[in-house]
This record gives structure tokens, sequence and C-alpha cells, in this order.
């Protein structure tokens, strides 16, 4: 929570500006991380082998989505 803070004191300091394609992909693919992974821990206690390969080969989609 750390990053939330430092942002929002600058943000009180420095408008900060958010560019439209942030919005549009990589805001919804943050929220649909943070559901798959919230899934995940729901069904245990710890994320086990599979759970992870399935998180880093979504995150290596993610990149490579990023640099057309």
């Amino acid at each position: 929570y750390n990053i939330l803070a430092v942002i929002g004191i600058v943000a009180l300091i420095v408008p900060i500006s958010v560019s439209p394609s942030t919005l549009r992909f990589e805001l919804p693919a943050m929220v649909a991380f943070t559901l798959v992974l919230v899934g995940m821990m729901a069904h245990g206690d710890e994320l086990s082998r599979v759970d992870g390969a399935i998180l880093v080969v979504g995150y290596v989609g993610f990149v490579a989505l990023l640099f057309p």
C-alpha cells in the first residue's frame, strides 16, 4: 500500500495524467489477474505450482500484448 500513499501525495501536489490505453487495457487486465488470484486463494491456504504456472503464463501473455 506504500505506492498508493506515494502516488496519492504526488497527485495532491501535481496532477497525474493517465493515458487512455492504460484505462482500456492495463486496468482491466490488472483487475482480471486480481480476481484470478483471489479465486485461486479461495480454494486453499497456499498456491500450488500449477497456480503459479498459470499466473506466470498470464503475465508473459500480458507483456507480449503490450509490445506489438
